[in-house]
């Protein structure tokens, strides 16, 4: 599977955003990546994910003159749902699960809690 995720890590960029992903594998986890979508190109890193607050792609591209990142959202259909811009690189994995998994701390202990719930049953 690493060579796999590697082959697919085709540029510099796409390789450093993964690594900063990888750094928090329990976050990742959590959002349900799929690591067979995985997309690059010489400035980007997409990937698909089933999240509580979004299921379908992210994209998250790396924008050199402002040394940021934006990250930009769409649905299962491919139809844009948000953007968040001038991202810097110790908040993105917060950013992403922020727009992804977990915009609110006590909510989301709930819905974890619903879904283990349902799963359970």
């Amino acid at each position: 599977m690493e060579d796999e995720i590697t082959n697919k890590l085709t540029s510099e960029i796409s390789r450093y955003i993964f690594d900063i992903l990888s750094h928090y594998p329990f976050i990742i986890m959590s959002w349900g990546l799929d690591l067979h979508s995985l997309r690059a190109d010489a400035s980007s890193l997409q990937f698909h994910v089933q999240g509580f607050l979004h299921t379908g792609t992210v994209k998250v591209i790396y924008d050199e003159g402002s040394d940021t990142f934006v990250i930009k959202l769409y649905d299962e259909e491919g139809h844009w749902k948000d953007t968040a811009e001038c991202v810097f690189v110790d908040e993105l994995v917060y950013v992403l699960d922020y727009h992804i998994e977990n915009d609110h701390p006590e909510r989301y202990k709930d819905k974890v809690k619903s879904w283990l719930r349902e799963v359970a049953v």
